[in-house]
């Protein structure tokens, strides 16, 4: 006998949640909720996180996609299998670690303003890495055959008053930072 649940829950905006949602093969979203703290583990289904206010954001799919967007200020991520795709606000600090097996990482950086300071801490196994941003400042470059490393930094970064500091690691995905 198969046994399929699809819970929706409606909570009032002007208060601020702690949460805790786990499924072995289901999806799980998240959508125009503020929380304290959170976490969203799934053993095989996709964790789509939009329009999300959060002190502290825990994330985990074995094998199932993650997809962010929202202002985490402590966002950490991992995924089996999984693809990752994160898109910081940088309303305020946010620190964002991201992990994943097999999975490639999409960070798009497009709607930071240019007053946050961006740091890039991006490895990779086995995978390609492209940083797609001109206003970088290098202190490590490393391209070799079966290992990219890359850390970066915006010019002027520990002086501004909002920084979004990102560590990316894949085993064998690419990674990708527009």
């Amino acid at each position: 006998m198969d046994l399929a649940v699809h819970v929706t829950l409606f909570l009032p905006r002007d208060h601020a949640y702690h949460l805790e949602a786990r499924t072995g093969n289901g999806h799980i979203r998240l959508e125009g909720i503020t929380l304290t703290e959170g976490t969203a583990k799934t053993g095989n289904g996709r964790i789509t996180i939009l329009d999300v206010t959060a002190d502290r954001l825990y994330l985990k799919s074995g094998n199932g996609s993650v997809d962010v967007e929202g202002d985490v200020a402590d966002l950490e991520v991992s995924a089996g299998n999984g693809s990752l795709r994160v898109v910081p606000l940088g309303r305020r600090s946010e620190r964002i670690q991201l992990k994943t097996g097999n999975g490639s990482a999409e960070i798009d950086t497009g709607r930071l303003s240019r007053t946050v300071g961006l740091f890039i801490d991006a490895h990779t196994g086995m995978g390609g890495l492209s940083v797609n941003r001109s206003d970088l400042v290098y202190e490590l470059d490393e391209r070799k055959l079966g290992y990219k490393h890359v850390i970066a930094h915006t010019e002027g970064y520990d002086r501004a008053e909002q920084k979004v500091d990102i560590r990316v690691r894949t085993g064998m995905g690419s990674i990708s930072v527009e």
